[in-house]
């Protein structure tokens, strides 16, 4: 196994040795979950000492990957898949006992990955080379290293969502196009599984209230601490432009089939409304994996679709508001908080928009039929100090809660203070 040594790094006499474990590349970085991990390690990093291991498909997203993160790291462990290097016949058999695998259980493909021979073998490698006073998992489906640590390391989850939130969604009727009866059983095991490894843990880090709630029913209290997505946001709340108010904004991941559904009522009814009463009104799609074959079905000549950009600065920042009518979905709208670091205001749903905080009216506006999102867009464009006045707001919300030092910073607080707890016993 490669190993980049930081030579650089200062250890940190009396803090914390910290190793982060996730279950893929941090590159390309196009998903909430990879921005979340990227900036708990920035922050964690100026106080502690913190090495970062990642499961990688690619001998390119090693390389992209330490280059990112070697200003913050200590070493960095890429565990590669085990199918890397192979040749043809040797990945097909590979890939093949795992997809037989995954058909005779009910266990979810990502819970089968994390946890072959390979990859244990590598982990447990780098465990036992650490000395670690804390030991971080991405996603519940790592806990099954957690009863293999030693009593001394800090054992903790950060769960990026909830599996009841996907079960609710699932008893809504979401998740079309997959096999339900099989799905059922997956979130089954997922949701046993996930409580079963928080029993091993010595803290659960949620990014929302809501998830705190959930979990409150079957762990106790004080082994959960809130940290949102957070971020930081100096070069967004610095960054200026010329406002464009007839420019209206959707974004999100387009691979997620929730946005994909707010994507197409957007375009079906939320856009020619907004064209009705403003017709210069012009719509900016950004996000990766843009879905071609729904977007061929539309002909608007004011609208651009950009696909995955990596500086979205220049983008958002010129939109007059952005448009989220998200009908339903799980876990903390990370992205909005960039977007209103922009002091760009967002008009949606209750979904859509209420885990960032936002107050109605104040940065932005709750709206949940087609008609009041559209009468609400044409609120704010039309009226250029209104929207000033949200955007004020928007940048104020964001500096109070998203900072890295106010999400991340009470994660580290929970985690000094289990350490001195430990040290005091």
């Amino acid at each position: 196994m490669a190993i980049f040594k930081n030579s650089t790094m200062k250890e940190f006499a009396g803090r914390m040795k910290i190793l982060i474990l996730y279950s893929i590349s941090l590159e390309p970085m196009i998903g909430t979950s990879q921005v979340r991990v990227y900036n708990q390690i920035k922050y964690l990093s100026l106080h502690n000492v913190v090495d970062f291991a990642s499961i990688n498909h690619s001998l390119a997203s090693i390389e992209d990957t330490n280059r990112r993160i070697s200003p913050y790291i200590n070493a960095y462990y890429p565990i590669k898949k085990s199918y890397l290097g192979k040749n043809k016949i040797e990945r097909f058999i590979l890939k093949s006992l795992k997809f037989i695998k995954y058909y005779l259980s009910y266990r979810p493909m990502v819970d089968i990955s994390v946890s072959t021979g390979h990859i244990k073998k590598s982990v447990r490698e780098i465990i036992s080379k650490g000395d670690y006073d804390v030991v971080i998992l991405h996603f519940w489906y790592w806990g099954y290293l957690l009863k293999y640590l030693p009593d001394n390391i800090i054992k903790v989850i950060d769960t990026h969502n909830a599996i009841e939130e996907n079960i609710e969604l699932f008893n809504k009727g979401y998740y079309e196009g997959r096999n339900r009866f099989r799905l059922k059983k997956e979130l089954e095991y997922s949701r046993k599984k996930q409580l079963d490894y928080f029993k091993y843990c010595d803290l659960i880090v949620v990014n929302s209230s809501k998830q705190a709630e959930i979990f409150k029913t079957s762990i106790p209290e004080e082994k959960i601490v809130i940290a949102e997505n957070g971020q930081d946001l100096s070069e967004f709340l610095e960054y200026k432009c010329p406002i464009d108010d007839d420019s209206l904004l959707f974004y999100g991941s387009l691979s997620n089939s929730f946005n994909r559904l707010a994507l197409k009522r957007t375009l079906d009814k939320i856009y020619p409304g907004i064209l009705t009463l403003h017709p210069g009104a012009k719509l900016i799609i950004l996000g990766s994996n843009p879905p071609l074959e729904l977007l061929n079905k539309y002909n608007y000549p004011d609208m651009v679709v950009t696909g995955f950009v990596k500086d979205i600065k220049p983008i958002i920042g010129r939109c007059a508001v952005m448009l989220l009518p998200l009908e339903t979905g799980a876990g903390f709208r990370g992205r909005l908080v960039e977007v209103m670091a922009l002091g760009v205001p967002v008009i949606g749903t209750h979904n859509g928009i209420q885990s960032v905080g936002i107050q109605d009216g104040v940065q932005g506006y709750f709206a949940e039929s087609d008609e009041e999102i559209i009468q609400k867009a044409i609120l704010v464009i039309n009226n250029p100090e209104l929207r000033q006045k949200l955007s004020e707001q928007c940048k104020k919300l964001v500096q109070e809660k998203y900072t890295l030092e106010a999400t991340f910073g009470k994660m580290e607080a929970s985690l000094e203070s289990i350490l001195a707890k430990r040290n005091k016993s």
